[in-house]
């Protein structure tokens, strides 16, 4: 399981990009996700709240991030909607922030 982990922690090394949470650097791998994509994880009413695009970020499995905390990344001021975790054999190895 630490092949696993160290590979996901390599690949946000060398593709993620820099983001703050209350002043504590994070770093993880951004992408635009569609409202079709968002419905896995958000509500309707949730969706309609935010102002598009919604985005998501992957994380190592050690990142601190909450729901509710305010994401500053490449200039936009982003508010962690929902946490998924990406598991493998049982183990936590990323998790997924949708950002809106």
């Amino acid at each position: 399981m630490s092949r696993l982990l160290d590979r996901v922690q390599s690949l946000i090394d060398k593709f993620g990009e820099d983001f703050t949470v209350g002043g504590v650097t994070g770093r993880g791998v951004f992408s635009n996700m569609t409202t079709g994509n968002a419905r896995a994880y958000l509500t309707f009413a949730e969706i309609d709240s935010i102002i598009l695009p919604i985005w998501s970020c992957v994380v190592t499995s050690t990142d601190a991030t909450v729901v509710g905390d305010t994401v500053v990344w490449n200039g936009l001021t982003l508010l962690v909607k929902k946490i998924a975790q990406a598991r493998f054999q049982g183990g936590l190895v990323g998790k997924l922030l949708v950002l809106g």
